[in-house]
């Protein structure tokens, strides 16, 4: 752990000798977390372990996969901040909407972005793919059917 020290955000490190400690004792541990790690410029940047016991040359060890999800925490915070705006009252709901469209679009083959600026605002841009061979009138809606975009 000494050798991977300055490359842990300072404030990280209790918690992580903690998790270290527990796997060398054979107690539990998280196999999956998150923490902040410092680049050798010295920013900050996510990152997500993923542990798995082995046993190397004989003796127990720990496999760890490390994966930067800085872009990806990035754009957390942004859901979290649209889902601020809501038409819900309080307790009322946790903002769904933006989940259900992702899926509704990403089952369709499109894709969804998100573009926000603090004190600018948010622009959400919806992809789909086109359908050449459309029919000329639109189906007339099944029953029982409901769409909510």
């Amino acid at each position: 752990m000494d050798t991977v020290f300055p490359l842990l955000a300072p404030h990280e490190h209790p918690r992580l000798i903690d998790y270290q400690t527990a796997r060398a004792h054979g107690e539990p541990a998280p196999s999956r977390y998150e923490f902040q790690g410092v680049r050798r410029d010295g920013s900050r940047i996510w990152l997500e372990a993923l542990v798995t016991a082995v046993r190397w040359q004989g003796s127990p060890a720990s496999q760890v996969t490390v994966l930067d999800i800085t872009e990806r925490k990035h754009w957390e915070g942004h859901i979290r901040q649209a889902q601020i705006f809501t038409t819900k009252p309080i307790g009322e709901g946790a903002g769904m909407g933006l989940a259900m469209d992702h899926g509704i679009v990403t089952n369709h083959g499109g894709a969804i972005t998100v573009d926000s600026t603090p004190d600018d605002g948010t622009t959400i841009t919806l992809y789909l793919p086109r359908i050449e061979d459309a029919p000329a009138q639109p189906a007339p809606p099944q029953r029982n059917f409901l769409c909510v975009v």
